[in-house]
Parts: structure tokens; sequence; C-alpha cells
């Protein structure tokens, strides 16, 4: 299987405050496991007494010890945290997951104690829709096509013009193209919208956010919670979800070609990646957490996580 490596590299931590505005089967899952994981994982071997945090530090690296991780939190659980962030001046990656808040969120430049950046991926809406019900049947939460369009009449936010829905906090109403125009606007607002075709430049974005927050470098497989045309049942053809597709994603269309993509990713995070020589180790992590995806069809992803001396993976003078 193709692995990927995404790179830490050694240096002053920055405690940076993070939203990840994360629509389905645009990447994010890649974007959550290589932060959220790994954060989780390295504490705790720090935590745990597994590694000493002075080799770590004879080795160059500052830990950023308070940092705060989490995925898939409503915008209710948010809340009520942010007041002990700001208090107690925790940095955090927070990564709000499709409709589960309402867009923009006007508040957090005032309460941020830490810089924040926000950032979003967004994905051709036909390949995007087509990939997610590709999805839903290798999961198992769609068993047949009358399974799916029963699924789309009671669930329309998901379906119907999603990510026109999300940047415009429209949720079970009709849109149009006046939430159109608005999410055109609120979408001008996130510090970084990258274009998922541009795979070097989500790896750029995630080896900053890495080397901010000085966690692992990441070795993973290249595709995290993959959908492939073989996941469909007999019955569900190409041809029958590009039609269903042109019902649903006619805003998003315009949004996707209207959007103005900002992918410079180490100018918004003021980190000087460029020139770093990524062939020696010595200037990476000591450090790299190894992701195995384990996927079985009819069932949720999960993942494994383990870690390794980053020049025992890598062998370079």
């Amino acid at each position: 299987m193709e692995k990927r490596l995404i790179i830490s590299f050694i240096g002053k931590p920055q405690p940076v405050c993070f939203i990840h505005y994360h629509m389905m089967k645009c990447a994010g899952v890649m974007i959550t496991t290589a932060v959220q994981a790994n954060q989780h994982g390295f504490y705790r071997l720090i935590n745990n007494g597994k590694i000493d945090p002075h080799i770590l530090a004879q080795k160059g690296l500052m830990v950023l010890g308070n940092l705060s991780c989490s995925v898939r939190s409503n915008y209710e659980t948010f809340f009520n945290r942010f007041g002990k962030y700001k208090s107690s001046k925790i940095p955090f990656f927070y990564s709000f997951h499709g409709l589960d808040i309402p867009f923009p969120l006007p508040f957090l430049p005032e309460y941020s104690h830490f810089p924040l950046i926000t950032c979003t991926i967004l994905r051709e809406p036909t390949s995007r829709f087509k990939s997610l019900i590709k999805y839903q049947f290798r999961r198992g939460t769609l068993k047949s096509k009358e399974d799916l369009l029963e699924n789309i009449r009671t669930n329309i936010p998901t379906y119907d013009n999603y990510m026109t829905r999300y940047f415009s906090s429209i949720k079970n109403d009709e849109v149009g193209c006046d939430d159109l125009a608005s999410a055109q606007e609120n979408l001008k607002g996130v510090d970084l919208v990258i274009n998922q075709t541009n795979r070097s430049t989500i790896d750029n974005f995630i080896s900053c956010v890495l080397t901010a927050y000085q966690l692992p470098n990441v070795l993973s497989p290249a595709r995290i919670n993959i959908s492939e045309q073989s996941d469909l049942p007999s019955d569900v053809e190409e041809s029958f979800l590009d039609n269903l597709a042109e019902q649903y994603i006619q805003l998003d269309r315009k949004l996707y070609e209207t959007a103005i993509f900002k992918e410079n990713v180490s100018g918004v995070f003021n980190l000087a990646l460029a020139g770093r020589d990524v062939v020696s180790t010595k200037n990476l992590h000591p450090l790299t957490c190894v992701l195995e995806s384990l996927e079985e069809k009819g069932k949720n992803l999960s993942t494994q996580v383990s870690f390794f001396w980053t020049n025992e993976l890598i062998k370079t003078p």
C-alpha cells in the first residue's frame, strides 16, 4: 500500500488556535487523524513515562504541553469549553464536521488569546456527492437504491447543496441564490481555502500544523477513509449518481467555481519551511507517528497508532 510521509520540523512551538471546517469527503479525516490521534498518542507516551521529555529536549524538541485537540465537537460543547481555554491560555485545534455548527463564528477573534487560523477544503461537488454515497454503501448505512432515495428524502441537508448550506448557516430550509451569496461572502473570511485535488498543499498544511504544535511526523496510507465504485450495489450505476447529483449540487457547483482558493499555507502560519533539508533527519521531529487504517466493509473506520524514532524509519546520513 502506498504511504505518505508528512514531516514536522523541529523549532519553536507556535501556540496557534485553529478551526477546521470539515466538509464531508474532502480529505478531512486525514487531517483530523494526523493531528488528533497523533497528539493524543504522543502526549500519552510522555505522561505515562514511556518517553523521557529530557531525551526529546536533547534532540532540540520543545513540547507544547497544554494543547487541546478535538474533532466532531458540536457548537455548544466548544462554546462551553472556550472560557477555560481563555482563562488558562490553552491553544486548541478544533475540527467541526459538516452541519454541526452554524457558520461563521464571529466571537472567536475577540475570545482567542492566541492567533486564530481557520481552514476548509473544498471538493468538486459532483465528485464529493458521489464519493459520499459510495462511502455510505461501504460503511453499510445504505444497502440498496431504495435506501439511498429514502435517506436523501429524510436527510436533505446532507445531500442538497451541502457546502452552500454549511457556509450560509442554512440547515433545514430550502436554499437559494441569496444563501449562495451569503456562503460566498462567508467563505472569503476563511484564512485557508484549499482545493481537494491539491494533495501536496494539503500535506503542506498538515506539516505546518504538526510543526506549529511540535507534534511527531506522520507516516500514513496515501488514502484514508476511501470509497470506490465497487462499493455500489449492482442497481446503482455511476450514470445514475451523475444524474442524481445534478438535482442537488447546482448551488454548490457555483460556490466551488467562484471560490477564491487561498493556499499560501506557510505564509498564513508564518513558518519558514522553504529551503529546509527534508532529506536529512536532523531537522525533523525525532518521533514519527505511524497510522494504520483498519477498514472493513460494513463497519466504521478505525485507526491504529504507533510511534517510532524517525531515524529508524528514514535511513539517511
